[in-house]
């Protein structure tokens, strides 16, 4: 294999992961600018979003994947509007109260799914099975689609965010939320929007990573891990950080597995955020507070 070839495998295996990650990251980010909750149950979401694609598509009802895809997003968005209701709507304000809150959850959310779905790891046969030839570079549709999809979601969190009046309510109340009530947005509203827009983004990310890699209860627990890491290297309340943090991490942990291992790459990482929180501790898009 020429080395082009196997350089532009490796960027688009690394674009793919950049993709899941910003996606994880962005909704961290809304949860956390908005409401101050550090959803720590965040990774359960895609976890819940990939055993529905699963289930929709491969076990009950073998539905075509994108439509899968779309009821699970659903699926899991009214999952997120029940919570928000339940536990976080009346904690609102209460910063530990919340974090209690979110690590209950987190337990609850990975030992319902250990009963319900099982120890068995499970996998969602590919949508669009294999590659295509770009002059002597063969790249696979399944990582294409993966980026695509990811990035048209981005785009579309970002125009939102930016020119919608909801997105620039989210904005306000990010900045100060106290002045943002004062000037007649409905925080709870917004809050409420916020946090279901957040736990959707993770249940798309598991849907797009079910056809890549097995699917099973505990694979939330990385993923938040990750998505905090992004967040803190971002900037806290950041959504461009995020996407910045999203792709430095995707690219870092790609190449250097690549060229070493798995083990380097998570300590490199690791190191790149203590040096970030020494050296700016409100990240790179941060703002102090």
């Amino acid at each position: 294999m020429e080395y082009s070839t196997f350089l532009a495998q490796n960027l688009l295996i690394a674009l793919s992961l950049s993709g899941i990650y910003i996606l994880i990251g962005v909704g961290v980010t809304l949860i956390f600018g908005i409401m101050h909750i550090a959803n720590f149950a965040h990774g359960e979401f895609l976890m819940l979003g990939a055993f529905a694609t699963y289930y929709f598509c491969v076990e009950l009802f073998h539905l075509p994947y994108g439509f899968a895809s779309l009821l699970s997003a659903f699926s899991v968005a009214m999952i997120s509007l029940i919570v928000f209701r339940v536990i976080f709507q009346p904690l609102q304000g209460k910063f530990r109260a919340t974090v209690t809150a979110a690590l209950g959850l987190l337990l609850l959310l990975q030992s319902a799914g250990f009963l319900v779905f099982g120890i068995q790891e499970k996998s969602v046969p590919s949508p669009f099975p294999g590659t295509i030839r770009f002059g002597s570079m063969i790249l696979p549709k399944e990582r294409l689609m993966v980026i695509v999809a990811a990035f048209l979601l981005i785009l579309g969190l970002l125009v939102f965010v930016r020119y919608t009046k909801p997105g620039r309510a989210m904005r306000a109340i990010e900045q100060n939320s106290s002045a943002a009530e004062l000037m007649g947005v409905d925080v709870t509203g917004i809050s409420r929007l916020g946090f279901i827009i957040g736990c959707t983004l993770a249940a798309i990310a598991g849907s797009l990573i079910a056809p890549l890699f097995l699917v099973e209860p505990s694979m939330g627990l990385i993923v938040v891990v990750k998505g905090f890491t992004i967040v803190i290297l971002g900037g806290i309340g950041s959504v461009a950080g995020a996407i910045v943090g999203g792709l430095i991490l995707g690219f870092m942990e790609s190449f250097i597995t690549l060229y070493f291992d798995s083990t380097l790459a998570n300590i490199i990482c690791w190191s790149l955020i203590i040096f970030v929180i020494v050296v700016k501790p409100t990240g790179l898009f941060g703002h102090a507070t």
